[in-house]
């Protein structure tokens, strides 16, 4: 980081708790880019209904492959703890 970033840091780890949560709450929003519109949101939120719907159509119908919580879980920290591979320089 660079020396305004570090000094930015120790600014922001000197606020209360609840400063520093809304702080990194509003860094990370800005990472998405800007808020949609209402009717960008209406949009979205119906298309999520819609694949909702198809989801449990699926799951209905058997057509979709079940897998438990503590496997998802399982298979995910097998993923997170592999060791990655380092890239070679030419």
């Amino acid at each position: 980081m660079t020396r305004g970033a570090n000094a930015l840091f120790s600014a922001a780890l000197a606020l209360p708790p609840k400063k520093r949560a809304e702080l990194a709450h509003r860094l990370i929003c800005s990472l998405d880019g800007p808020e949609p519109s209402p009717a960008e949101q209406a949009e979205i939120d119906a298309a999520w209904v819609q694949e909702i719907r198809r989801r449990e159509k699926a799951i209905d119908e058997g057509k979709a492959e079940l897998v438990a919580f503590e496997d998802v879980m399982a298979q995910a920290e097998a993923i997170l703890n592999r060791p990655r591979k380092r890239k070679s320089k030419p």
